[in-house]
């Protein structure tokens, strides 16, 4: 977010191994989850012309967005909200009802008691409040404004948009995503220079608007979510690959050039592979609504329910009778399920081995559309 959302893949490597001490030969891969995820874009040269060259890039993501209808006449009543409670102004960086004697009638605070609630679900409660906004502007589409249909609809002409005094950028919108095939040829406007005048009056700061232009890039990367990466085709003939074999605690990884079956050379060394380790235990929602693109590769865990009982004997097993175990798991007044193989919700163990439960996300990390979340509600005595 330092970065206004996004940074080259290689960056983001280099960073990381640095910070943990790593050496520069090792393999890393991260994982997309819900706060990044790896793009493949076309490099757009400064002159313009037609983009040809590939590149990965990681861009900040998140599902948390501004509520709407909490800055409407009617407000939001919603305890729960999943959404947070602001001034869109306030996340513009330069709300103009602030200067006015009786100040805005909208918070300017990402850190009152609910949205504190909703920054620590996502993980984003240690975030700068500078940072809680690159993130929010190129997620949240109701923030950042449009460009003007009826400008591109019409080559550009000014005259072509009917509103006296238009609230879009009058802008090419193939330019505003950085895939305008035409360059400076274009004849709708590619200075974003032009629509700065209109972004300081809906309260954009001003340092800040310069790099709209990359979150307005970023945002179509998110929305078009261009995770296939690019057929090389013409693959090198001397390309090298690698055969892993993995252990306990490691593995090894063994270099072949192609055509010759004898190693060349072997590294060992500790597994690194973020994505295939890590466990979070989250079930993935659109697996249960059946649109699931990520299919095997995808690193949450596929169940046709919203939560899951397992138990581990040498490895995580499911339970008998799972339906049973979740109501009887519901109900406060329960400490343990019934029957001969019961499950202890204290110690969260059956027996002696240990059990899990897995679920889908809480419902206040996602949007109010999203289903099949896990709706967390807590007792007290």
């Amino acid at each position: 977010c330092a970065n206004y959302g996004a940074l080259e893949y290689s960056e983001v490597l280099r960073q990381v191994k640095q910070y943990f001490g790593m050496i520069e030969d090792e393999e890393l891969e991260l994982p997309e989850d819900s706060h990044f995820l790896v793009t493949y874009g076309k490099v757009i040269s400064s002159k313009g012309v037609r983009p040809s060259v590939y590149s990965k890039k990681v861009v900040a993501v998140t599902s948390l967005r501004v509520c709407r209808q909490f800055c409407s006449k009617d407000g939001c009543s919603d305890i729960f909200c999943p959404e947070l409670h602001l001034c869109r102004h306030f996340v513009y960086g330069n709300c103009w009802f602030n200067t006015r004697r009786r100040g805005c009638r909208y918070p300017h605070d990402f850190r009152s008691e609910h949205n504190v609630r909703l920054l620590n679900a996502s993980d984003l409660f240690n975030l700068e409040d500078s940072h809680l906004r690159v993130l929010l502007l190129q997620n949240d589409p109701s923030l950042l404004p449009k460009p003007c249909h009826l400008y591109n609809k019409n080559n550009g002409r000014d005259d072509a948009c009917t509103f006296e005094k238009c609230q879009r950028l009058h802008i090419c919108q193939h330019f505003l995503n950085g895939n305008c095939r035409y360059g400076d040829k274009c004849k709708r406007s590619h200075d974003f220079r032009n629509v700065y005048h209109l972004l300081e009056e809906q309260g954009f700061e001003h340092s800040l608007i310069p790099n709209l232009l990359s979150m307005y890039h970023n945002i179509y990367d998110i929305i078009n979510s261009k995770h296939a990466k690019p057929k090389d085709s013409t693959p090198c003939a001397h390309q090298i690959t690698a055969n892993r074999k993995r252990r306990a605690d490691s593995e090894e990884v063994g270099l072949y050039n192609v055509g010759n079956k004898k190693p060349k050379h072997f590294v060992h060394q500790a597994s690194v592979n973020l994505k295939r380790n890590a466990d979070n235990g989250e079930i993935c929602v659109n697996y249960i609504a059946k649109n699931c693109r990520y299919k095997a590769k995808c690193f949450k865990h596929h169940f046709d329910l919203p939560y899951r009982w397992q138990i581990f004997k040498e490895k995580w097993e499911d339970l008998p009778n799972m339906e049973h175990i979740e109501r009887t798991y519901c109900n406060p007044n329960n400490s343990r399920s019934a029957g001969l193989q019961y499950v202890d919700f204290q110690k969260m163990i059956c027996y002696s081995n240990q059990v899990r439960r897995l679920s889908t996300p809480s419902s206040v990390t996602k949007p109010s559309h999203i289903i099949f979340t896990t709706v967390w509600i807590w007792y007290w005595k």
